[in-house]
């Protein structure tokens, strides 16, 4: 339920009107606050306490965030502001559909599909403002049956891009500078997942198993750096959004799986940059989807039982060996982003129904 506070926008687009509720609830009108405020005795925050902090259509199918605004994925590609919640629509496809969001200090970048899924554009546009343009079109699985860009992640220099089809796999590099594109090694069966650090492209990828690889920014062939047989990596995937990303912080490379051989349930895992055993911090987890780590504490939300209000907002702080439940009773939550004050996560509103479209709400949790 929105406070007296809110906000109502009217934002005009393709020949019809949207309206966007936003809300800017203070914690004195809706008796929400941080966690500290508002927490249980356990220490957990239950949903229907959290600040609404915006409203979108559907789940979305990407996040990222940056000091000042959250980047979101519905049926545009939306610029919501941190300081006031205002919602600015970057970019309306009139193609298939899109998703998959990356970013860097300067720019935002999302993926298009043909209207007939024949391939996909990678498209961007500066966080300042300006036109969205073309980064590189045409891409395609190497069986040529499916779209190519599923995962991807950006260095500020380079755009690393791996595609999800049922043959094997190649990391691209798309240069932002305009310069050809280099696919790296051999190809790799079922990679899912990209990130990078200074040196290195690391990639994860499996089946009935996860094996994390890497290989220089400079080129080269893959190395295997690791392997976990109780993992299926590939059940991390969804058909509304993608899994969780995979993240590096100070050395260590963390990824979640929805699946695990012993337990039935997800995990969140962590191995060496440099190689070495996998590490699972977080077992028996509800669904786990996307993570973010932020000054060495993690974050992940597990996403529940499909429409059910059982999803969770999950911490491990830097050093712990247990991880704490920050918020309960969620509906389907998608994704997280971390700041220094706030922790912003997706969910459905716990109230629509199943066939509503505009049930996707921004979430803001005082740290």
């Amino acid at each position: 339920m929105l406070s007296s506070s809110q906000t109502l926008r009217l934002i005009s687009r393709a020949g019809r009107t949207t309206t966007l509720i936003l809300a800017t609830a203070l914690a004195t009108a809706t008796g929400c606050a941080g966690k500290g405020d508002i927490a249980s005795d356990t220490g957990t925050i239950d949903a229907n306490d959290l600040e609404l902090f915006a409203e979108f259509v559907g789940l979305g199918s990407g996040m990222e965030s940056d000091d000042e605004n959250i980047y979101l994925t519905d049926e545009r590609i939306l610029s919501i502001s941190k300081s006031d919640a205002t919602i600015t629509e970057l970019f309306t496809p009139d193609t298939y559909g899109f998703g998959w969001l990356a970013d860097d200090e300067d720019n935002i970048y999302w993926v298009v599909s043909a209207t007939d899924l024949s391939f996909d554009t990678i498209m961007y546009m500066p966080k300042d403002g300006g036109t969205p343009r073309t980064l590189v079109s045409g891409l395609m699985s190497p069986t040529g049956t499916v779209p190519y860009a599923y995962d991807m992640v950006s260095d500020g220099t380079t755009l690393y891009v791996i595609g999800l089809s049922t043959g094997p796999n190649t990391v691209t590099a798309v240069p932002l500078d305009g310069s050809a594109p280099m696919n790296f090694g051999a190809p790799i069966e079922d990679a899912f997942f990209v990130s990078v650090d200074e040196d290195y492209v690391y990639v994860a990828a499996g089946l009935n198993r996860c094996t994390i690889y890497r290989v220089p920014k400079t080129g080269g062939e893959l190395e295997e750096l690791g392997s976990q047989p109780e993992i299926h990596l590939a059940l991390t995937l969804d058909s509304n959004s993608r899994g969780p990303e995979m993240e590096i912080d100070d050395g260590t490379i963390y990824w979640a799986n929805r699946y695990h051989n012993s337990h039935g349930l997800g995990a969140i895992t962590a191995m060496p940059v440099d190689g070495g055993p996998v590490n699972e911090l977080a077992i028996e987890q509800n669904s786990p989807k996307d993570m973010v780590v932020h000054d060495g504490d993690m974050f992940w939300v597990n996403s529940g039982d499909n429409w059910d209000q059982n999803g969770q907002l999950m911490q491990l702080q830097a050093g712990a060996t247990e991880p704490e439940v920050l918020v309960e009773n969620l509906r389907s939550p998608t994704y997280v982003q971390v700041d220094d004050d706030y922790i912003y996560v997706t969910a459905t509103d716990p109230e629509a129904d199943i066939f509503d479209l505009d049930v996707g709400h921004l979430y803001r949790i005082e740290r």
